[in-house]
């Protein structure tokens, strides 16, 4: 009885602040238990209750299974699972809590998606969580190192037939290697690569086709990735609706070693993020002029001024972007230093004299950055409205728990 009420009262400190955060992303829901003692979250079916569990971290959502018999297994069939440092609020991922949650899983029910952090996990704990979770054909998997590792294996990662959406982070400093030859995944419709090294693992072919066999790709991301051992790589891919390329300093679109686009996957291309800070703008325009169909097109502005002052490479150029809808031209390190020339800007915008244009500052991107975090600056509207969640969940949870002491 002490040892439960010492875990209540731990879980009202540690989790309260996750619950409000959560509970504001869910504005529908207005009180979990209101004060004639009518547990709301408690009767919602499980599919949603697991949807409200995600916002709260697996740490969390594991101390709801002392509130009452109803969530006592509740956490045992949480289809998403998330491993990494931000979840679970700790400078490290626990190898054995790793291996606790997924020994005590209900193994009935599927994995929609895992996100695991292992810069502090040995390659056996990651394989084997890996291997669970394309047992259980797992679809969205999100997978960060902090050092710097191969990933060698399991070989069935790049041979997934359920796998959907694949995020591989590697670290600033040290990035992630990844083979070139392995990649067989069929389903595979979103990836997204950031500070990955790509390298040629015994291929006679020295300018690839990146992810040829993905054959259903729509999305793709490619951050500060570098090539080793490869004279560059292809992107070939008809049905590529959505492409981002931040390539900062890995000239990545300069010299032999680049980036070769087909003008398959250009045509089907309708959103287009290009930031680049070292190009050769001959590549560019090439690339440019073959973006008949992007309806939404952003670029840097240290690439925008450096296509202003080649404006010479192409002579009375008409504009290629017949339905463009959006255009945006953001800044990374420093603002635009002088306005843009009216050449450059009618050779976007002339094409489709109706489509939107917005320059976005740092300030501005900074601010998404925040916004996608749900991180506020003080003082905002957020934290007042946190305040009065605070006070209402408060008196909630204190009739929880003297619900379930009331039980024993």
């Amino acid at each position: 009885m002490l040892l439960l009420i010492k875990v209540l009262s731990d879980y009202t400190v540690m989790g309260l602040w996750s619950y409000l955060n959560f509970l504001y992303s869910l504005k529908n829901i207005f009180l979990v238990i209101d004060y004639e003692g009518y547990d709301r979250l408690s009767s919602l079916p499980d599919d949603l209750i697991h949807k409200i569990l995600s916002f709260i971290g697996i740490k969390d959502a594991i101390n709801t299974c002392v509130l009452s018999s109803r969530w006592r297994y509740i956490w045992t069939t949480l289809p998403y699972l998330n491993f990494s440092q931000k979840n679970l609020r700790t400078s490290y991922v626990p190898s054995k809590f790793v291996t606790d949650v997924l020994t005590h899983r209900n193994n009935l029910i599927g994995l929609s998606s895992i996100t695991l952090s292992y810069g502090r996990l040995n390659w056996y704990h990651v394989e084997k969580t890996l291997s669970y979770a394309l047992r259980y054909d797992v679809q969205k998997l999100k997978l960060k190192s902090l050092y710097g590792h191969d990933i060698t294996g399991p070989v069935s990662l790049f041979n997934s037939q359920s796998l959907k959406h694949l995020t591989l982070y590697g670290g600033y400093l040290v990035p992630l290697l990844m083979p070139t030859s392995k990649w067989e995944l069929l389903g595979l419709t979103t990836l997204r690569l950031m500070y990955v090294t790509l390298y040629n693992d015994n291929t006679d072919d020295k300018c690839i086709g990146l992810f040829s066999k993905c054959v259903n790709l729509k999305s793709l991301t490619l951050a500060h990735c570098t090539m080793k051992g490869l004279e560059g790589f292809r992107i070939c891919h008809p049905r590529l609706s959505h492409l981002r390329i931040y390539d900062g300093k890995e000239k990545l679109f300069r010299g032999d070693q680049a980036v070769h686009i087909s003008k398959d996957t250009l045509h089907s291309l309708e959103n287009l993020d290009l930031g680049t800070l070292k190009a050769d703008a001959s590549k560019i325009f090439g690339l440019l002029q073959h973006l008949h169909g992007v309806k939404f097109l952003a670029l840097n502005v240290e690439l925008v001024e450096f296509l202003s002052a080649s404006m010479e490479l192409i002579s009375s150029p008409p504009s290629p972007f017949t339905n463009l809808k959006s255009l945006e031209f953001y800044e990374v390190f420093r603002p635009l230093e002088k306005p843009l020339s009216t050449e450059i800007m009618k050779y976007f915008l002339d094409g489709s004299p109706s489509a939107s244009f917005k320059l976005t500052t740092y300030e501005e991107r900074l601010q998404r950055r925040r916004d996608h975090n749900h991180i506020d600056p003080p003082g905002t509207q957020t934290q007042h409205h946190i305040r009065i969640w605070s006070t209402k969940m408060t008196s909630s949870l204190k009739y929880l728990i003297e619900q379930v002491k009331a039980k024993f």
